[in-house]
């Protein structure tokens, strides 16, 4: 019977089930972000990656009688998921030389700011040389499929897009019978962007050569990026025809600070725009130190002036900026 590995876990976090079997305690669902809203829908739009590994990489990576590869390739790969999720407890599949061709839950849990050895030791402590002690339960048979599948392949099965048949939203494959080896990622196209597995490609062979270079670090200090990672452009603010956007707002500005900056300096322009008529900055600040007062007081904690009045504010359209 496969086995199943609870990483980092005493044998006695397992909890009883029928049959002799013994599934973990407390396995937490991974709580992977998707780039596109997930429907209720029964289609998937299958999508594979791959990522040729370097000759080194590689090296460190081919099957040997212990096993130890095997459960680096895992270790590296709950890093990255790590990094991706900040979950450092979370329940994927796994298809490794010691559990045979079908996936078996495993569950991944450790200390993010311990060495990267002590993952890379539990988890093969988890999955090899117990083959005669068969705690596992098949992948397939759980009340919820793992968000993320794992196969470490040594012989080609034919297998390109992750263990098993199950609807993982990530299947990752280590190719070993390949030349150079190769990293492949099945992905649902309906929910992940190719550049996202791409990127998720990128980051596993970037922490994979750390790991190597590095077992000693602590995981959450492995790198994921070759170099430095440019800032995301900022997200220009919409503003009318003819005027600017507001400038980008200050390390300790707050709403209230930008609306009585903005109303000092445009106290004659149009603020709010709605059914009623227009309102001018001048207006609309003094009808906010009017109306605040008078507004009920939450109980627990006091929200900034601007922001009471603007939740009761009707449909209107508001705009801080100045013309061109």
């Amino acid at each position: 019977m496969p086995l199943h590995g609870t990483a980092g876990t005493h044998p006695s976090a397992t909890t009883g089930a029928a049959g002799g079997l013994r599934t973990p305690a407390g396995a937490a669902h991974l709580d992977l972000p998707a780039d596109l809203p997930r429907a209720d829908r029964r289609d998937r739009r299958p999508a594979t990656e791959e990522l040729a590994l370097p000759a080194g990489t590689g090296a460190r990576l081919r099957p040997s009688e212990d096993h130890r590869p095997a459960a680096f390739a895992l270790a590296a790969l709950c890093a990255v998921l790590h990094r991706h999720t900040g979950q450092d407890d979370f329940l994927l599949a796994a298809a490794l030389p010691t559990t045979g061709p079908d996936p078996v839950l495993l569950r991944a849990r450790f200390d993010p700011w311990a060495p990267f050895t002590a993952l890379w030791d539990h988890l093969h402590e988890d999955t090899a040389g117990r083959a005669d002690t068969p705690v596992g339960r098949p992948a397939e048979e759980a009340a919820e499929v793992p968000a993320v599948a794992f196969r470490y392949l040594t012989a080609d099965d034919g297998t390109r897009d992750g263990p098993g048949g199950a609807p993982y939203d990530l299947a990752f494959t280590l190719d070993t019978t390949r030349t150079p080896m190769v990293l492949r990622l099945g992905y649902d196209a309906g929910l992940h962007e190719r550049e996202t597995a791409a990127r998720l490609l990128r980051h596993t062979r970037t922490l994979l050569d750390a790991a190597g270079d590095e077992p000693g670090r602590p995981v959450a200090e492995l790198p994921v990026e070759d170099g430095a990672v440019a800032a995301p452009r900022p997200w220009a603010l919409p503003a009318p025809a003819g005027h600017l956007p507001p400038p980008a707002a200050g390390v300790t500005e707050g709403l209230v600070h930008r609306f009585k900056a903005v109303a000092a300096a445009h106290s004659d322009r149009p603020a709010l725009r709605g059914p009623s008529g227009e309102l001018r900055y001048a207006d609309l600040d003094r009808i906010t130190d009017t109306m605040a007062p008078r507004l009920p007081r939450p109980r627990r904690r006091r929200a900034p002036v601007a922001s009471r009045c603007c939740a009761r504010t009707t449909p209107a359209r508001c705009w801080a900026s100045g013309r061109r």
